[in-house]
């Protein structure tokens, strides 16, 4: 499946973001459903609303969630919600019931910017219990400068929603069709109709509470020229308080916590259950958990402007220009696409230096957004474990495909082949390695062999005895003697199947393969090992940048654990307790000690 530049920000979380910006004239009339947005540094950043189906919103403003009684009182003014204000509000309110405030208690009051203005408004809207949102704005100019001359806050219900005009509205209903499964449909839809229909939820009901401020224009100041109290809807209590939309706010802080949580495969919902737990519970943290989601999806796009494959190729530029050693190859479509993306590092280089002679690769994992088979080439170290030498993402699993990614790492490796190469049996990988690694030895999964084994072939016995002679470790002569026998023993000389097994034999069977050197690597199960820590890690709405960030950090840990053998294989002594002492010492102190335990197994055998 190819990447398309051009659709990619598309879909994702399952919350999406929506901004309404809307625009007035300057010339402060009402109109529904209009507002000029402006920044304002002081309260902090922009909060969306996200609303029901049919909700026509505004932008909502806020203040962190938290607490408080009616009254303004000393303790709140120093630590709380006011603390960091620095306005004359603060002292012409004190001891005042915030719930009771008229024009006549805050007309006096002048505020230095609209800033502080904005942070009144949604200190008593927060204690009144609705939420906020901006209004409208005049701005003239003043000495060539363009100052804003009044502005306005209203509740954000202010207004009604806008309908359809001149058109029919058909209720949207759920239906239950003829093989009892719920379909979305209308009235005119055939099925039975259920007694209950999704109905469209409005929460815009023309309430009139605002307040208004106008510049001074002898002291710049700004001072309240309306102040609306009146709702025509029901106010928030306090235990409602931290669901109002004005006052959900999710910071800077909240989000490099969760991005360093998802850093160590923690999700959205449990980061935020985690927030949860250090505020002291849901009307603490001051969002809700689609806040969250909005804004880390919010996030993503801003650090994905160009596009998720464009970014993924940005973030690998970057890591050619930390490792001078860097290889990194891809191929666009038709259409410009990012077909194929091939990369290795330059500890893979090392580790293929060193512990190449048996390379396995495999393609038969595609848990990310785009379905992307990942080619993996991996080894074994000195210590049996696994290292990773290149990986390469596909757009499909054709001949030519898997020849341009063979080309790309001989290229990588300084053009230096494998000894021996175990794959999954995939017939156009064979032909590639064929042409591309003539001096290879190849040789099939023993594990895959085993599973078609058991598909096609019903009967158990014969299943058993297949199974052993993959391991068996006869002569070639041998093993042609059981095999004869037990096509002849199960009436299996017409069975198709077994008969191109057999053609595959010197592919798979021990007998054919000895006298070439493996590693002990018969199967692609180390492939597979990584594969299942990957889909710990991905699923299958991993976009791509994320997809090759977190297969690297695979790959940092399989180094970290091939460190840790090395540094626990240097500082331990064995036990020397075979027949064979002087041997079993010697191996000690040459190999590493995973290899010494081989090495004494075969000794007590």
């Amino acid at each position: 499946m190819n990447i398309d530049l051009d659709e990619i920000d598309d879909g994702g979380l399952r919350f999406s973001e929506e901004n309404y910006y809307h625009q007035l004239s300057s010339d402060g009339e009402d109109s529904e459903n209009e507002n000029v947005v402006e920044d304002l540094d002081d309260v902090g950043d922009d909060e969306t609303n996200r609303g029901g189906k049919g909700d026509c919103e505004n932008e909502e403003k806020g203040v962190e969630s938290k607490e408080y009684g009616d009254e303004l009182t000393n303790e709140v003014t120093n630590g709380g919600i006011g603390g960091g204000f620095d306005s004359e509000w603060l002292s012409l309110l004190q001891g005042k019931n915030m719930k009771m405030l008229r024009l006549e208690d805050v007309k006096d009051i002048g505020f230095t910017s609209v800033q502080q203005a904005e942070q009144f408004y949604s200190y008593y809207s927060y204690i009144v219990g609705f939420s906020t949102k901006r209004y409208k704005i005049e701005k003239r100019h003043v000495k060539g400068t363009e100052v804003i001359f009044r502005r306005a806050w209203a509740c954000s219900k202010e207004g009604h929603c806008k309908t359809l005009k001149n058109k029919k509205q058909v209720p949207f209903v759920l239906k239950v069709g003829e093989d009892g499964n719920e379909k979305a449909g209308t009235e005119k839809s055939k099925g039975k109709k259920k007694d209950v229909a999704r109905e469209i939820k409005y929460t815009r009901t023309g309430c009139l509470a605002v307040m208004y401020v106008k510049r001074d224009k002898d002291t710049g100041k700004y001072h309240v020229s309306k102040f609306a109290t009146e709702h025509n809807h029901g106010l928030a209590c306090i235990s409602e308080r931290h669901f109002l939309r004005s006052h959900r706010h999710v910071s800077v802080q909240d989000i490099a916590e969760v991005l360093a949580l998802q850093e160590a495969q923690v999700s959205t919902s449990v980061a935020y259950d985690y927030l949860v737990n250090q505020a002291g519970g849901q009307e603490f943290v001051g969002f809700m958990l689609k806040d969250l989601y909005n804004k880390m999806d919010a996030n993503r796009k801003l650090n994905t402007e160009v596009g998720d494959a464009q970014a993924a190729m940005n973030w690998l530029k970057i890591k050619g220009k930390e490792d001078p050693q860097f290889f990194c190859r891809y191929t666009k479509d038709a259409d410009g696409r990012l077909a194929n993306l091939f990369w290795r590092d330059h500890g893979s280089l090392m580790d293929y230096e060193a512990y190449g002679d048996v390379l396995i690769i495999d393609s038969t994992y595609k848990t990310n957004i785009y379905g992307m088979p990942l080619v993996l080439f991996v080894g074994a170290n000195n210590h049996r474990g696994s290292v990773v030498f290149a990986c390469a993402l596909v757009s499909n699993e054709k001949e030519d495909t898997f020849t341009w990614v063979i080309e790309k790492f001989l290229a990588s490796m300084k053009n230096n082949p494998p000894k021996s190469v175990v794959t999954d049996g995939d017939e156009a990988m064979r032909k590639v390695l064929s042409n591309l690694m003539p001096g290879a030895r190849p040789r099939l999964c023993a594990w895959h062999i085993g599973r078609n084994v058991c598909q096609n072939v019903k009967n158990e016995e014969v299943q058993k005895k297949v199974g052993k002679m993959i391991y068996a470790s006869h002569t070639i002569g041998e093993w042609e003697e059981a095999w004869q026998s037990l096509i002849v023993e199960y009436g299996l000389e017409n069975n198709t199947w077994m008969s191109s097994l057999y053609a595959k034999r010197e592919r798979w069977a021990e007998a054919f393969c000895k006298g070439n050197f493996y590693g002990g690597m018969c199967s692609t199960q180390r492939c597979e090992g990584m594969n299942s820590k990957l889909k710990k890690r991905v699923g299958k709405f991993t976009r791509l940048l994320d997809f090759i960030s977190r297969i690297f950090r695979c790959i940092d840990r399989l180094r970290d654990r091939a460190a840790s053998d090395k540094f626990k294989s240097k500082n331990h002594l064995r036990k020397f307790d075979t027949h064979m002492k002087a041997l079993e010492e010697e191996a000690f102190n040459t190999f590493t000690d995973d290899i010494f335990l081989v090495i004494k197994g075969q000794i007590r055998m």
